[in-house]
C-alpha cells in the first residue's frame, strides 16, 4: 500500500493529517510508510494534479475523492479537520479499509 501526504510548506494542517493517518493506521492494525510531498511549485503541482493541502493519497487515490473533471491544480491550502470521528478520519479509515479487501 502506497500511502502519501501532499502539502504546501505554508500548511498548518500538515502535521495533523500525517498523525491522523498513523493513528488510522494504527488502529487498523496496518503497518505501511506515510511518505510526505512537498510541494513547492506550480509545476510540480500540475505534474502531481494536487488539489490542496494537505492531500492524503492512497495508491494514487485521493481519499476525499476525485471530481469527475478537474482541470485546475496548484498551490492551495485545505482546511483538515484531524479530531476523532470527523470526516477525514472516516474518509480515511474508509479508503484503507477498501485497499484492504483487495
Amino acid at each position: 500500500m502506497k500511502i502519501e501526504v501532499l502539502y504546501v510548506a505554508e500548511c498548518s494542517s500538515h502535521p495533523a493529517a500525517v498523525k491522523l493517518v498513523r493513528d488510522v493506521l494504527s488502529s487498523e492494525g496496518l503497518a505501511a510508510e506515510v511518505r510526505e510531498v512537498l510541494v513547492t511549485d506550480e509545476v510540480v503541482a500540475a505534474a502531481l494534479r494536487f488539489r490542496g493541502s494537505p492531500t492524503i493519497r492512497i495508491d494514487g487515490r485521493d481519499v476525499a475523492g476525485e471530481p469527475a473533471k478537474m482541470e485546475r491544480f496548484g498551490l492551495s491550502n485545505a482546511a483538515l479537520a484531524a479530531e476523532p470521528g470527523c470526516a477525514a478520519d472516516s474518509t480515511c479509515t474508509k479508503a484503507l479499509h477498501r485497499r484492504r479487501a483487495l
